[in-house]
């Protein structure tokens, strides 16, 4: 196997860390391991159009020496994704601790918020819509209910039933929060064209569709 260093495919010729450079290949036919003139096998992973390299670019530079017969499309998609979650999401948790919220805080009274006026919900419908289990829903409930962001009452005339509902505080804060919220994603997605972030935001709905089809996801 050789990585070449003229031969271009459909995006950009890339550097990896350890010195070769490798083909990125933007389209799914040139995705596998092609042949150079010589007939010797030529890997295409990714990497960042301005020709900047990445930790994924070593990984993907090793695998290419030591296992050229694997496909790395994937894996130069996917390595990044699953190392970029872990850096957003530490942003994100930042800005809601801001307001007092965590990840499940915020989502609860971002549930409430986006149901419109009253801004009211019964336990099992917000629960039906967090990745966390009831008796952690119930917890959060607690904490939001102590911060004096939310309400529980119980209906009459069945007093099993119980609403959670948005106080004047509660609302005032999922406002300036979801307004942070929206304005930190704007911030750090401005190295894309608008294009791009259309184009970014329907391949990751194609991806997200196909994995929650194979497992419960909870409703939005």
């Amino acid at each position: 196997m050789i990585i070449s260093k003229q031969k271009k495919y459909s995006s950009v010729t890339i550097a990896n860390p350890i010195g070769d450079t490798m083909a990125a290949s933007a389209s799914p036919e040139n995705s596998q391991a092609t042949n150079d003139p010589s007939g010797q096998p030529v890997i295409c992973v990714g990497s960042a159009p301005d020709g900047t390299s990445d930790d994924m670019d070593k990984v993907l530079a090793q695998w290419a020496r030591e296992r050229p017969d694997l496909d790395l499309a994937a894996m130069a998609i996917l390595g990044r994704i699953t190392r970029v979650a872990p850096l957003v999401n530490e942003r994100i948790a930042q800005a809601f601790s801001e307001f007092g919220l965590d990840f499940s805080t915020f989502s609860i009274l971002a549930r409430l918020r986006r149901t419109g006026s009253p801004y009211a919900l019964t336990p099992s419908q917000i629960a039906a819509t967090m990745p966390i289990t009831a008796s952690a829903v119930a917890q959060c409930l607690s904490r939001l209910e102590e911060q004096g962001f939310i309400t529980r009452t119980h209906d009459n005339p069945d007093r099993r039933k119980v609403t959670v509902a948005l106080t004047p505080l509660g609302l005032s804060t999922i406002e300036a929060a979801i307004a942070r919220h929206a304005e930190q994603q704007q911030d750090l997605i401005t190295i894309y064209t608008d294009e791009e972030q259309k184009v970014f935001a329907d391949l990751l709905k194609r991806l997200y569709a196909l994995l929650s089809s194979t497992r419960g996801v909870p409703e939005a």
